[in-house]
């Protein structure tokens, strides 16, 4: 049965191929622009799920008001220990330094100038703690962080510094920072496997600001400054819920109050990692790209969803106008014994495979589509198949019944004598299907 529904279905598009073709590219333009526009929310509404426990991980930062009045990602290194100290329900936390700047790699006749690199910090094993899956490709946090100038790369970056080396050969290479501030690898680890905020490839020992003329810059156990490169993060305890957390953040603000010389009171606010990806207020961090806009990635699956109905509302008109051409075949096949339930699995059967060479043909105008806008294109974006065969598989369903569905049952409904006399679609006319199409139209 199937493969008769398939034969009957080739030949009628082989026989109508303009109104077929129109047909295809129509519904394929809509896929694609529809895919485009998936692949670009779910790229941006994926970032840091992939972190262990991210539902349980919290930023604090800083909230001015007084004489000052504004946000600041970061906050005084006095909030890490106060926190570990007095707060309860926490599980760990972490407070680390992004930080930026010119690398050369020492070699025996000359220095391999590497340019400002951005996505550098200075980190405690705690960290690792806080965030992960890391996988370890060699050594350890606790070993590989615990003195001063140490630095653990990521595979990719340690290959960018020395080149394609095996992996116990970077251990004990040299890293010049900023001129002076030389570093020795102790660690190698796996950049994380999916889209994150945390970006950081080079993660310097913290104990190397107290040993180096960083330590003016990130003084340890202070409250007089705040520099929005000091990110500070908690891993609350499953049971600890943010109210928890947020009810605890007046005693910070309290000893904040207590301790800073600056006029403004600094209100600590809370700040899920789910949502700093999406917040304009404060950013992401120092060396991050832009949020992502939460309003903007709505109106993108609406307008998804809306170009998809509009291709399957083209499909039905062009069907439904068609009705003509259909009747006697309808009627000549109720005639020798086919009933409505064929005859609606017929019109089924060819709404799918047009919705079939549809989807083919939306992956090239898919790939083609994120080359020519590759400027609107978040950075990091791919398109692969395997990824999207879930996604392609449900539009083939729905847009196969959306689609085909009122098609066929009106064109299944037609009376026998009427079809053989092409009185039919004109008696539709008049009906509620007709006025259904015009409203479509």
């Amino acid at each position: 049965m199937f493969r008769h529904y398939l034969m009957v279905s080739l030949r009628n598009l082989w026989r109508n191929r303009f109104h077929s073709a129109i047909n295809i590219f129509g519904l394929a333009i809509g896929i694609s622009a529809c895919l485009v526009i998936f692949l670009i929310v779910r790229f941006e509404l994926g970032y840091n799920q992939g972190l262990a426990d991210y539902t349980r991980i919290y930023r604090i930062h800083s909230s001015f008001s007084g004489i000052f009045s504004g946000l600041n990602r970061g906050v005084p290194t006095g909030v890490a220990p106060f926190v570990r100290e007095n707060f309860k329900g926490v599980e760990s936390v972490t407070l680390f330094h992004t930080h930026s700047n010119n690398v050369k790699i020492p070699l025996a006749a000359e220095k391999k100038d590497l340019g400002r690199q951005q996505a550098l910090a200075f980190v405690t094993p705690d960290y690792f703690h806080v965030f992960g899956p890391y996988q370890w490709l060699y050594g350890q946090p606790e070993q590989s962080l615990s003195k001063p100038f140490q630095v653990v790369l990521t595979q990719e970056k340690a290959k960018l510094y020395f080149g394609d080396i095996p992996l116990d050969q970077f251990i004990g290479k040299e890293i010049i920072y900023r001129d002076s501030l030389l570093m020795t690898v102790s660690a190698i680890v796996a950049s994380l496997p999916f889209t994150t905020d945390l970006e950081i490839t080079d993660f310097l020992s913290q104990a190397t600001l107290e040993a180096s003329w960083l330590k003016t810059n990130y003084p340890a156990n202070d409250w007089t400054s705040v520099n929005s490169s000091t990110q500070f993060f908690i891993k609350a305890q499953p049971t600890t819920t943010q109210q928890d957390l947020a009810d605890q953040l007046e005693s910070l603000s309290k000893t904040y109050k207590e301790n800073s010389t600056w006029g403004a009171e600094n209100n600590f606010a809370l700040q899920p990692l789910s949502e700093i990806h999406y917040d304009f207020d404060t950013g992401i961090f120092d060396f991050s790209r832009e949020p992502a806009h939460l309003p903007t990635l709505l109106t993108l699956s609406i307008v998804a969803l809306l170009l998809l109905i509009i291709g399957c509302i083209n499909f039905i008109n062009l069907e439904t106008a068609q009705a003509v051409r259909r009747a006697k075949e309808v009627g000549v096949r109720k005639v020798l014994g086919s009933d409505r339930a064929r005859l609606i699995a017929q019109f089924i059967a060819e709404s799918t495979l047009i919705t079939f060479i549809s989807v083919l043909l939306a992956l090239p105008l898919t790939e083609g589509g994120l080359v020519y806008f590759a400027e609107f294109v978040p950075k990091g974006l791919t398109f692969e198949l395997v990824n999207v065969l879930p996604f392609l598989g449900l539009i083939l369903l729905l847009v196969s019944l959306l689609a085909g569905a009122y098609p066929a049952f009106v064109l299944s409904s037609f009376l026998p004598a009427l079809a053989l006399k092409n009185a039919a679609y004109a008696n539709s006319n008049q009906s509620r299907s007709a006025f259904l199409r015009k409203t479509l139209i």
